[in-house]
């Protein structure tokens, strides 16, 4: 079995068929899915309850800068930021540890996070070189493998669709574009008299504004203007948060043809805790770079079909087959 080391996804046309049926790998597969928010639905959905967590704050009451920015000029920063990450590829480690039955639990793992904002990403979680997680999209669809007890499985639907009554619910919290914005790579958008506030706990610029899907809530650091939290929040429910990123341990990204000056910074290091789940994880991003080692990025990596023949799972669901325009896939 190819170990995953050697795994970057883009080089390797097929993979062995991946199953999780140990014990000690379903554990670790639920938790993978709850505390980043990519959780079952229907009758897994026991494995995510709890009390939820607070997000940590300092102590520290700092005091506001006496020039307070603009939001055109925090924009700025960002987007000049985000537009120099086009691509992204990087093995990473993750730690979680969640509280099930009255009893802590504490698990490792790895995998690969591939980018190509602003709609291309692939998120992979492993065990002992076995993938057991994969959520994907592109410009057009989106995808998530569950490759979890006796019976794996693929979800699939066009990102058009998500939000039409047409559509299943997703069998994931956050849908996978999203995680481009849990990591503070999204640009923000021009928009008229957006308020700056500042939190003093923090010591941060505060911005709300709109996502993709949901609203975002976005902590930048007064001297760096870097993200070093970023919530998602519900479009329905006031201030009711989905899921909260700390990111952290900024260092700059490998990329080829730039030189050290302008090469753009990002978290090594993200916290994400959810709402309604008593735990976190921690992933560590290593070696980030705008390539495999390999060389490019091939496109496979981002193309279903693609995806669908490396994992054979053993079911495909298509989550919009009642809208006029679902996704399609091809008979194999």
């Amino acid at each position: 079995m190819k170990i995953l080391s050697d795994f970057d996804v883009v080089n390797m046309p097929f993979l062995p068929k991946m199953s999780f049926k140990s014990s000690s790998r379903w554990r670790l597969a639920k938790v993978l899915l709850c505390a980043i928010g990519l959780m079952f639905t229907s009758s897994f959905l026991w494995a995510c309850n709890g009390p939820g967590k607070d997000v940590e704050t300092s102590t520290i009451e700092h005091m506001p800068p006496s020039d307070t920015l603009t939001y055109a000029e925090i924009a700025s920063q960002q987007n000049m930021r985000v537009s120099r990450v086009e691509k992204l590829w990087s093995p990473l480690k993750s730690d979680f540890n969640w509280v099930e039955d009255g009893k802590g639990h504490h698990e490792k793992g790895e995998g690969h996070l591939i980018l190509v904002p602003p709609n291309k990403v692939a998120l992979t979680f492993s065990k002992i070189g076995e993938i057991g997680f994969w959520a994907g999209s592109n410009d057009d669809l989106f995808w998530v493998f569950e490759g979890a007890g006796d019976t794996t499985r693929m979800s699939v639907a066009r990102n058009s669709n998500l939000l039409e009554e047409c559509c299943e619910a997703l069998p994931v919290a956050v849908h996978p574009l999203e995680l481009i914005d849990l990591y503070g790579l999204f640009a923000f958008p021009e928009l008229p008299n957006v308020p700056v506030t500042f939190d003093s706990q923090f010591n941060a610029w505060v911005l709300n504004l709109p996502g993709r899907w949901n609203r975002r809530r976005v902590y930048l650091d007064v001297k760096t203007l870097l993200p070093i939290q970023v919530e998602l929040m519900s479009l329905t429910s006031g201030d009711e948060i989905i899921a909260t990123a700390h990111l952290s341990d900024y260092d700059v990204l490998d990329r080829l043809g730039l030189e050290d000056s302008l090469r753009p910074r990002i978290p090594k290091k993200i916290r994400i805790v959810q709402q309604g789940f008593d735990g976190q994880i921690e992933i560590e991003i290593l070696r980030p770079r705008d390539r495999t080692p390999r060389g490019a990025i091939r496109p496979a990596v981002f193309d279903f079909e693609a995806v669908r023949r490396s994992m054979k799972p053993d079911e495909v669901h298509i989550l919009d087959h009642a809208c006029l325009d679902p996704a399609v896939i091809k008979e194999q």
